[in-house]
């Protein structure tokens, strides 16, 4: 995901339902990995959500690259949120990815400190991790 063709592809299939099968406070696309907090609508399910998104994402890319098969690894790694101020916790630490990375201005970052009720806390080291793709 280092070709901005391609980070686009993926930060579009985490944006595309926003708001519609879940919220999302904030997500980062890396060159290797990506991270994303969220919450889901009622009725969705993680599994489904992830199937959805890394699904659309390979299809995509494959086609711009010219190539078939699997560009994620089959799973994810999640965890639960409890409270506002692991919530801030989480956000802060997507939005830091980057920078940790020594990346400076990468664009591929975002997130909704309007959507969070109470954004106190400190980095910690939290978020869903959507695992490496196998190349880009």
């Amino acid at each position: 995901m280092r070709d901005p063709r391609i980070a686009e592809i993926v930060a579009n299939a985490l944006a595309h339902f926003d708001e519609k099968r879940y919220l999302l406070y904030a997500w980062v696309v890396m060159p290797n990995h990506a991270h994303l907090v969220l919450s889901l609508a009622a009725g969705e399910r993680i599994d489904r959500v992830m199937q959805s998104i890394k699904g659309f994402s390979s299809h995509t890319v494959n086609r711009l690259l010219g190539r078939a098969g699997s560009l994620w690894l089959s799973d994810y790694f999640d965890r639960s949120i409890r409270g506002a101020e692991q919530l801030a916790r989480c956000i802060r630490y997507v939005e830091r990815n980057p920078l940790k990375a020594g990346m400076c201005d990468w664009p591929w970052v975002r997130s909704h400190w309007s959507r969070v009720e109470s954004p106190g806390g400190t980095p910690g080291d939290c978020g869903r991790d959507v695992r490496a793709p196998r190349s880009s």
